[in-house]
């Protein structure tokens, strides 16, 4: 959003100016600073959104690693279930 704010304003800022056909240097510096500005800011999302997506990346690691390991588990537990299903019934035959 405030990407989008500092574009827009760069945008306007430079048609203005422009537009009346006479750009003083103190005119073209505000609008390098604004300039850097937007490209500060779109730098800084650029950023977080590379940091999002490393920790994204990390939480879908590890929710794999639980579900395999729930997997895991359940798979243990049918085999415990079905072992002791079978004592049960050779000692009820006994």
């Amino acid at each position: 959003m405030r990407i989008a704010r500092l574009t827009g304003g760069l945008i306007v800022a430079g048609t203005l100016v422009f537009a009346s056909g006479c750009a003083t240097t103190e005119q073209i510096e505000e609008l390098r600073a604004l300039a850097q500005q937007a490209q500060q800011a779109a730098d800084q999302a650029q950023a977080a959104a590379a940091a999002a997506q490393s920790a994204a990346d990390s939480a879908s690691s590890k929710a794999d690693s639980a579900l395999s390991a729930a997997n895991d588990a359940n798979n243990c537990c049918r085999r415990n279930t079905e072992k002791m299903e079978r004592m049960f019934e050779k000692a009820m035959q006994k």
